[in-house]
């Protein structure tokens, strides 16, 4: 089925729909096929004849790279995409020109400017994106096996116990730089390239750990500052919004196994006893130490809470706070951070007396109930819905149909015996007589074979040209030879490749002596 008749569609595409309605009986006519997709009758007639043919077949001899070379890159981009290293443009031309220089014998010219913007415009299922880092532990981590477990295990636990959105919590820590502003965007003067914001430049940790429900309800904070006790001036702008916070102390800032205990009986337990009374609670954490200790267990335990540890390096993907909150809260309170500087109050810098309001300011924008349970519905978490991460690793992608020919490519080594033997079957035919409709059927599967087989080709040679660079990459950055050559503390680059040689000479004798 085609899309929708009578849209505003490309001509060209539009016309390709109209053909394939024809070829299909979809359509009866051409008068009717050209008024149904809005295309020239004329023009129409020429394509079905053969004596026009569609605008991309009508350029490819103009074109650096042929078709089947087009798609092995294709191939191989969606290759790197899915094993974490989507490629560069430079890559991809590099590829391109390498691909040129095996199929002729003229020297590769570099490519024009606007290659990579037409390759995209043939190629409609690539896209250009301005890509992100992810940790090689956490892209490791997105292996289905490992997160459909996960979500089997916790499908589990709520089916057993039966529990409800108000039953389900999550809770991570999230640290803070004092005086650490967010980016924005700002208006300077024309030709400045890298505005500068002044700012506080303190770098002090501060320690909250946050837990939210799957109902949209939140838990008061559970605040670490760093320090040997409470001090006065900590605590001077104290309102009653900050009445139910925990406030504690570590000499660094951090949590250790003692605060997550402290954690747990004066914050999460007190709290959600009240609203759920005794039925039991389900607590989702990530691995951190602090919270599989032997006493935290137990306390939980005995107090009616399920626990559910995520996989390492999987909180981006199945952790709620991480996925859908820490980031703006991060981001609002760097901006009540940078609207104190701006305002001139900062001559003592930020100090824990004005983190705290900040703090509460950053929390009640971020914190609202519709964002807490938009946080669980992202993760999969509640309600129940694995295919909201699953369907995030390797995204489906849109089959199109060829519009070179009628005759399927082959997409296997069985596929082709299957059309070899099929234009066999034609040939001889031809040899009978049989000619009159077998003759282009004929053509279309040599043509098709041709098209895999050069595209086979293109594949393996990138592939080719990817393990040579690796192996190239493996032996100059990967060198793990531990021979001393000097315990000088300093040394020059001349005089560290002086030892170099020697030492290789040294070893070369050394060889060649044992081998006599």
């Amino acid at each position: 089925m085609g899309p929708p008749k009578n849209t505003e569609s490309p001509a060209e595409e539009r016309l390709q729909w109209a053909i394939r309605a024809i070829k299909s009986g979809e359509e009866t006519n051409v008068a009717a096929a050209s008024e149904a997709f809005d295309v020239k009758s004329r023009t129409l007639y020429q394509h079905l004849a053969g004596t026009t043919l569609p605008r991309a077949a009508a350029h490819e001899e103009q074109q650096r790279l042929t078709p089947p070379e087009e798609k092995a890159i294709v191939k191989w981009c969606f290759t790197q995409d899915d094993i974490g290293f989507p490629p560069r443009l430079d890559m991809v031309k590099d590829m391109a020109i390498h691909l040129e220089s095996k199929r002729t014998t003229k020297p590769s010219l570099p490519l024009g400017k606007n290659w990579i913007s037409r390759f995209l415009r043939r190629h409609p299922d690539l896209a250009l994106k301005l890509s992100t880092r992810l940790e090689r532990q956490r892209a490791y981590a997105n292996d289905p096996v490992v997160l459909r477990d996960c979500f089997s295990k916790l499908g589990r636990l709520i089916r057993v116990y039966g529990l409800q959105d108000l039953q389900i919590y999550n809770m991570d820590e999230k640290g803070f730089v004092m005086g650490l502003a967010s980016r924005a965007k700002v208006l300077c003067r024309r030709g400045r390239r890298n505005p500068r914001v002044t700012h506080d430049g303190k770098r002090e940790l501060v320690t909250v750990i946050e837990t939210v429900g799957g109902d949209g309800n939140a838990v008061s904070p559970f605040v670490i500052n760093k320090g040997a006790g409470h001090y006065m001036g900590w605590y001077k702008n104290l309102t009653e919004k900050e009445r139910m916070y925990q406030f504690s102390y570590s000499p660094k800032g951090w949590t250790d196994d003692r605060l997550a205990l402290e954690w747990l009986r004066k914050a999460f337990l007190p709290e959600t006893k009240e609203r759920c009374g005794n039925l039991p609670r389900l607590l989702i954490f990530d691995g951190h130490g602090s919270h599989i200790t032997f006493d935290f267990v137990s306390l939980c335990f005995s107090n009616n809470v399920l626990l559910l540890c995520l996989p390492p390096h999987s909180t981006h993907l199945l952790q709620p706070l991480d996925v859908g909150l820490f980031g703006p809260y991060q981001h609002i309170y760097g901006l009540a951070v940078d609207n104190y500087i701006r305002s001139g109050q900062n001559v003592m810098g930020i100090k824990k007396t004005i983190f705290i309001p900040f703090l509460t300011e950053a929390r009640q924008a971020t914190f609202t109930a519709h964002n807490i349970r938009q946080s669980f519905a992202a993760t999969g978490i509640s309600p129940l819905n694995p295919r909201r991460v699953l369907g995030k690793l390797n995204p489906k992608v849109e089959k199109r149909r060829d519009s070179f020919g009628i005759i399927k490519k082959p997409s296997g080594s069985r596929e082709i015996r299957h059309q070899v033997l099929a234009a066999g079957n034609l040939l001889a035919n031809i040899t009978l007589g049989n000619s009159d409709s077998t003759v282009d059927r004929v053509k279309g599967i040599m043509s098709s074979l041709g098209h895999q087989l050069e595209e086979e080709i293109a594949s393996k040679e990138l592939w080719r040209e990817m393990s040579l660079k690796l192996q190239n990459s493996d032996k100059l950055y990967n060198a793990t030879d531990r021979r001393k050559l000097s315990e000088a503390r300093v040394l020059d680059g001349a005089a560290l490749m002086e030892l170099r040689d020697a030492r290789l000479a040294k070893d070369e004798k050394k060889q060649a002596r044992l081998a006599t």
